[in-house]
C-alpha cells in the first residue's frame, strides 16, 4: 500500500458508519446517505463496505479494507450499488480484485479508475461545465414534474447510443460526450435528478436476455418510469 492509502486505511479502521464527503443538491440541500436507494438494501456490513468504498473512491484510493463480514459474491453488488446511487463519481470502473489470506474472507478490495487522479480536476470540471446548461434551464422550471421530463428529453437530444464510447457505463459518457450506453444514460439522468433534488433510482431489469438500466422518480407523489435508452434509440416517449 502506498503511504497515502495506508494513512485512509488507519483512518477508516477506527471510524464506524463513515458516510462519503458531503454533497448538496443544485439549491444547497444536502444529498442524504440514509435515503439513497440501493444503499439502504444492505446489510450493516455491506452498508459499512459501500461507504469505505465511495469515500476511497472520492479520493482516488484504490485499495479498501473489508472488516465485516461480506461475501465475494455481495461485494459485487455493494459496488455496483455505490455506482447507482453515486453517479457523480463516475470514474469508478464497475470491475474490482478481491484479495484473501490464504482461504479466509476476503481481506480486502482494489477498486479501478477510468482516470488518473492527476487529470481528475479537469475530467471533473469538464462534466461540470457540461450538465450546467440544462441544470440551469432544468431549475427554472416549475416543479419537479416539469423538471424531470425536461432532463429526459434534453439527454434523448443530445445522446446517442454508442457501445463504443469512451466511459459508457459512466455519466460522464453521456452528459460529455453525448453517447453512451444504457447504463451511462440512466446515471446521467439519476445525476442530474439529484442535483435538481428530486427522488430517484436507476432500476436495473432484464429485456431478453440484457440487462437494461432505466429510472424511477417520485414527482408530485406518483412513480415514474423514465428509460433514456428507449428514447434515443426508438425515439419513443
Amino acid at each position: 500500500m502506498t503511504p497515502l492509502t495506508l494513512l485512509i486505511s488507519l483512518i477508516l479502521s477506527f471510524t464506524s458508519g463513515i458516510a462519503p464527503l458531503a454533497r448538496t443538491d443544485l439549491f444547497g440541500n444536502p444529498i442524504q446517505i440514509n435515503s439513497l436507494y440501493h444503499r439502504a438494501g444492505l446489510s450493516d456490513a455491506e452498508q459499512d463496505l459501500y461507504d469505505r468504498i465511495a469515500l476511497s473512491a472520492r479520493l482516488f484510493v484504490q485499495d479498501v479494507d473489508v472488516l465485516g463480514a461480506v461475501e465475494m459474491g455481495r461485494i459485487l453488488d455493494v459496488l455496483t450499488a455505490v455506482r447507482l446511487d453515486n453517479p457523480d463519481i463516475f470514474w469508478l470502473h464497475y470491475g474490482l480484485q478481491a484479495f484473501f489470506y490464504g482461504e479466509a474472507d476476503v481481506v480486502f478490495v482494489r477498486l479501478f479508475f477510468d482516470i488518473d487522479k492527476a487529470n481528475a480536476a479537469d475530467y471533473i470540471a469538464r462534466f461540470n461545465a457540461a450538465a450546467a446548461p440544462v441544470l440551469a434551464e432544468a431549475a427554472l422550471l416549475d416543479g419537479d414534474r416539469a423538471r424531470a421530463h425536461f432532463v429526459y428529453h434534453a439527454l434523448a437530444a443530445s445522446g446517442e447510443y454508442y457501445i463504443d464510447a469512451d466511459f459508457n457505463q459512466s455519466a460522464f459518457s453521456a452528459i460529455v460526450l453525448g453517447e453512451a450506453v444504457c447504463m451511462g444514460l440512466a446515471l446521467a439522468f439519476q445525476f442530474y435528478m439529484q442535483q435538481l433534488g428530486i427522488d430517484g433510482v436507476v432500476l436495473l431489469s432484464y429485456v431478453g436476455d440484457e440487462l437494461h438500466a432505466l429510472n424511477r422518480v417520485c414527482l408530485d407523489g406518483e412513480a415514474m418510469y423514465f428509460d433514456v435508452t428507449r428514447r434515443v434509440v426508438a425515439g419513443s416517449s
